[in-house]
């Protein structure tokens, strides 16, 4: 008979204890907070790619404004031969042409009833974003005080429209490079020189305009930096492009001269003739 040490004895399986429960806990908040560390990444990609998508149409937004503007003053073509005859043609409203040498300001000018119509209507009087520049209803060009308003434009390349530039002339070198404003009406040249360019708000003195009192106009002359016997200023306003509802930029000037115009049409467009060198009447 065989022995009992003959025979293979089953092994059995190691003793393995079970894990205390303090381990067990551990190792569900480990997995707990996995599982919140992959949510906060899954939903900080969806918000990454929220900010991307919308980066996006922005860009894809303000290159659409810069190529309506560009087409909007891509110059105009000639049907009377007078600029001011066919400035009116297209709008009845026009109040002459606007422009700095050397500088995206060259544009026509409207002048309506009220200071809504061309804040979201272009000069060829489409509906815009990008408005027009137009003159305030206050005021005529008989006034001692006019002034002009136009949009803070620009795109992502750096593009400036409409009164977009006009931030530049808070820079002293670039004002002194740039120091005469000037308007195209009736076939003649008005130049305004620029005495003033600030950062302001909507209470500051550049907007004032009742002068029915003795004295108002030179006090207000005074207060905006100008010499107390000038005739007429210009006031160019747009506003800060900071997101703020009452923060502008100004730029002034005081009238200097008027001259006969010496304006053309060509192949190029409009132009005019100064010192013998000939402008073209659209932005740069």
């Amino acid at each position: 008979m065989a022995k009992t040490s003959d025979f293979p004895l089953k092994k059995k399986p190691a003793y393995t204890p079970a894990a205390p429960k303090s381990g067990r806990k551990a190792e569900r908040r480990k997995k707990q907070r996995r599982a919140k560390e992959h949510e906060i990444r899954r939903e900080d990609n969806i918000r990454l790619a929220m900010v991307i998508v919308f980066a996006v149409l922005i860009a894809i937004y303000l290159v659409a404004i810069g190529f309506k503007v560009a087409e909007q003053t891509n110059g105009f073509p000639s049907r009377t031969g007078s600029l001011d005859t066919d400035m009116l043609e297209i709008n009845p409203d026009y109040a002459g042409w606007l422009m700095i040498d050397d500088t995206i300001l060259n544009y026509p000018v409207a002048h309506w009833s009220d200071n809504v119509k061309y804040l979201n209507t272009t000069f060829e009087g489409k509906k815009n974003n990008i408005g027009a520049i137009f003159m305030d209803y206050r005021t005529s060009w008989d006034s001692p005080h006019v002034i002009i308003y136009g949009h803070n434009i620009g795109d992502l390349r750096g593009n400036k429209y409409m009164f977009g530039g006009l931030r530049d002339f808070l820079n002293d070198k670039y004002r002194a490079a740039h120091p005469v404003i000037e308007v195209l009406r009736n076939g003649e040249l008005y130049e305004y020189e620029i005495f003033a360019a600030r950062a302001a708000d909507i209470r500051d003195p550049a907007y004032f305009l009742n002068f029915s009192e003795p004295g108002s106009f030179e006090a207000f002359l005074e207060r905006n930096g100008a010499s107390a016997d000038e005739t007429q200023v210009l006031t160019l306003s747009t506003c800060a492009g900071d997101g703020s509802d009452d923060r502008r930029v100004i730029v002034q000037g005081v009238l200097r001269s008027v001259s006969p115009a010496k304006v053309k049409h060509g192949k190029n467009g409009w132009t005019i003739e100064k010192g013998g060198v000939k402008k073209r009447l659209a932005p740069e």
